[in-house]
């Protein structure tokens, strides 16, 4: 097919359509030889399309092709012979099934794919910014173990298939591993000599792949295994539209390349709101520019959760609403090793218990499979053990302040599995009811082991797959983790968005946050106390008559006694749970001696104060 060439507008990067026009926009690094080289979908057959300089200004081309159907052919941009894709293609063509070694015939080529965009109709949830609770998830991993049919295995429909049991725990916020398109084939590049004695390149597949999708990619492309190949534009705004509908945000990880610059980057989240609709970007790394994103007046209304947020941007962000999160290791470790018996510190704990800003927000969770091990490996492994990565064990995270308490990884051992079970229930209340926002990465609701992985980032197989599986100790989890969020949606006074001054500035007689001990009002927080009563005054809460709230955690191997302190306006101590229990109680108790309270053990007990009925 012989194309008419005209030159193009230079207005965006890509490829843009007017009608019959297409426009391909485009960066080069060369002054030599440049072209475009289409390539039809029905047969492969191969057109070139050779560019001078009447079609650059600096080292951008801008090329407009007549009548050019983007169902029928791919491209690549060739530099002096050297042909690479798009980086700003909205598709990819060629990695439409995973990790498929068949590709190898033609060297794991790929092309990129042309979409015409339409309108995308679609609405989000209104969720207050405080009111978020995310559940992190692998879309592969989070659906190959979900006792899903082999059609929604690893792909979008699985996801959806299971929003109604996400849904169900209380999550409405989602947070995804990289959707947009990567190279899982790892390869490498071989020498040898053919038939007629010339050396040669072959490239290999290794053993294992990029399951997590980190690196170089394809940022402006949904995956196309995840998300139904040809059809991957429709497949992703369906699943959006599915987690909207079903009231959950959705927030994009994106890891960009330190090769990728900033202007591509500012384009890209830009694109994935217009066209996607997309709520929010978890950005990891340190080479995005952090201030340029979030002061760009189109991303103004979208969430971002980043570990390292310059001081100045987070106190002098000029968006509507309250939308930057800092999402760190810092609530983990703190809680980790005081329940560990690693030298974890109170003081350090209590802080990140209360963390919170009426401007931005924090992320708390116990257990993150980018940093180390999941929840019940934590505490089941002592040393990690990533031999199946192929790196002699030096990989990963090595400070990881673990226990194996007595047995290193599966136990039959009812005791071990006792204490595992209480230190995961002790986890996940810290987590759920500290202030700010909890996140529970994919599969620590269900007690999902790793194996004591803790750096699958090439584990695509039982070690990185989520296990879903149906055991008892993992229903009454479950239960007991549903129990938690249904505790912290009745006491907003745990997460309201004004940081708690610990001392009573409207005169209600009781602090808006006090610390307990021994003694009640006089506990001193120091590195030597592994315990600490934190009681919530609900005078100070979201309707500011809610129920008192207190939290008794004791890290020390043996029980504790805790002081209570007198109440006002005739309120009642009630029992609520002991995390030591495997079942959570089916009513509050009233308890029969107001003075004081006994904690097991590495354990902690929720009280709520409130008048008697």
């Amino acid at each position: 097919m012989r194309f008419k060439i005209t030159k193009g507008d230079f207005k965006r990067f890509g490829v843009s359509f007017d009608g019959s026009r297409t426009t391909f926009t485009f960066e080069v690094n060369t002054k030599g030889r440049v072209a475009l080289a289409f390539y039809s979908l029905s047969d492969g057959k191969k057109t070139v399309i050779e560019l001078d300089s009447e079609y650059r200004y600096g080292r951008v081309y801008s090329v407009c092709i007549q009548g050019i159907n983007p169902s029928e052919y791919s491209y690549l941009i060739v530099e002096d012979g050297v042909s690479h894709m798009d980086p700003y293609a909205t598709r990819v063509i060629g990695r439409d099934k995973w990790n498929d070694l068949s590709r190898k015939k033609h060297n794991f080529k790929v092309t990129s794919g042309m979409w015409k965009f339409d309108d995308f109709k679609d609405e989000s949830p209104k969720i207050d910014s405080k009111d978020l609770i995310l559940y992190r998830m692998h879309l592969r991993g989070f659906t190959m173990n979900h006792s899903l049919s082999e059609a929604k295995r690893g792909n979008f429909e699985g996801v959806i298939q299971r929003l109604s049991y996400l849904k169900d725990f209380g999550f409405n916020a989602l947070e995804f591993q990289p959707l947009y398109d990567f190279e899982e084939i790892i390869t490498s590049k071989k020498p040898y000599v053919d038939k007629k004695g010339k050396n040669r390149i072959k490239i290999v597949p290794e053993a294992k792949v990029n399951f997590w999708g980190y690196g170089k990619a394809s940022y402006f492309a949904p995956k196309a295994s995840y998300f139904g190949g040809a059809d991957c534009v429709k497949n992703m705004r369906k699943m959006v539209h599915a987690i909207h509908k079903k009231g959950m945000k959705m927030i994009m990880e994106m890891s960009f390349d330190a090769s990728v610059n900033e202007d591509l980057i500012l384009d890209c989240l830009k694109f994935w709101v217009k066209e996607y609709h997309i709520d929010g970007f978890h950005i990891v790394g340190l080479t995005t520019p952090i201030e340029r994103v979030v002061n760009d007046p189109i991303l103004s209304d979208t969430y971002f959760f980043y570990d390292n947020f310059p001081e100045n941007v987070l106190r002098e962000d000029k968006a509507f609403n309250r939308r930057l999160f800092v999402e760190d290791t810092g609530f983990m470790y703190p809680l980790r090793k005081l329940i560990n018996h690693k030298d974890g510190s109170i003081i350090e704990f209590t802080n990140m218990m209360r963390r919170q800003n009426e401007h931005y927000g924090f992320v708390n969770f116990c257990a993150s499979s980018n940093s180390g091990y999941t929840l019940l490996d934590s505490f089941s492994y002592k040393e990690k053990h990533n031999e199946a990565n192929g790196e002699d064990n030096r990989d990963g995270n090595n400070f990881n302040f673990s226990d194996n308490y007595g047995n290193e990884g599966e136990t039959n051992s009812r005791l071990v599995w006792n204490v595992r079970l209480k230190n995961c229930r002790t986890s996940m209340a810290a987590t759920i009811l500290a202030q700010s926002i909890p996140m529970i990465q994919s599969g620590d609701e269900v007690l999902n082991s790793q194996m004591g992985n803790n750096n699958p980032y090439c584990q695509d197989n039982e070690i990185g797959w989520v296990n879903f599986n149906n055991k008892k100790k993992t229903r009454e989890f479950k239960v007991y983790v549903k129990k938690l969020f249904e505790f912290r949606h009745n006491h907003p006074v745990l997460w309201t968005l004004k940081p708690k001054e610990m001392s009573d500035p409207m005169h209600r007689g009781l602090p808006d946050l006090s610390y307990h001990g021994r003694e009640p009002w006089t506990v001193w927080l120091s590195e030597d106390r592994k315990a600490v009563g934190i009681l919530y005054s609900g005078f100070y809460g979201e309707h500011s008559k809610e129920d008192d709230v207190m939290l008794l955690f004791n890290f020390y191997l043996e029980e504790e006694r805790f002081a209570l302190p007198k109440l006002l306006n005739k309120r009642t101590w009630y029992f609520v749970a002991n995390t030591g229990d495997e079942v959570w109680p089916e009513k509050e108790s009233k308890l029969e001696d107001e003075s004081f309270i006994t904690v097991p053990g590495s354990s902690l007990t929720i009280l709520v104060g409130k008048t008697e009925k």
